[in-house]
């Protein structure tokens, strides 16, 4: 087992392509660095442009945001607004769209065939975005 230390901003990412299910003019494209796997869990560091897009999160997912700012829209509940320095909780079949304002950087990790249910909760909420 190997213990991973890295500068999360200025790490070499893979470029993903574009999303397919963008809404409007503006297409998001993807990134990513994993970090490691094991048994019901993974983690990674994911940058996403600016733009629009569904989204259903099939499993829970923990996220702290590194850099950038977006909103998450669930078809059930309020938007959620949030930027670097804030961290996420989505559980495992929140459906919704994404609005990426500022590209945006997170680190997260999914935990596989979690079942909590439930709209997503903003954990810690940077002091600066108002």
């Amino acid at each position: 087992m190997e213990i991973k230390k890295i500068d999360p901003l200025v790490v070499e990412m893979k470029d993903e392509g574009v999303l397919p299910r963008a809404i409007g003019v503006t297409t998001p494209r993807t990134s990513s660095h994993p970090l490691g796997k094991a048994d019901h869990f993974t983690t990674a560091i994911w940058e996403c442009s600016p733009g629009r897009f569904p989204w259903t999160y099939p499993d829970a997912e923990l996220m702290h945001i590194l850099a950038g700012a977006a909103t998450f829209t669930p078809d059930v509940g309020e938007p959620i607004s949030f930027r670097a320095g804030d961290t996420l909780f989505f559980p495992s079949g929140v459906s919704g769209q994404w609005d990426v304002i500022e590209t945006i950087r997170k680190v997260y990790a999914i935990f596989i065939a979690a079942s909590s249910g439930g709209p997503p909760i903003l954990l810690g909420k940077n002091d600066q975005f108002g």
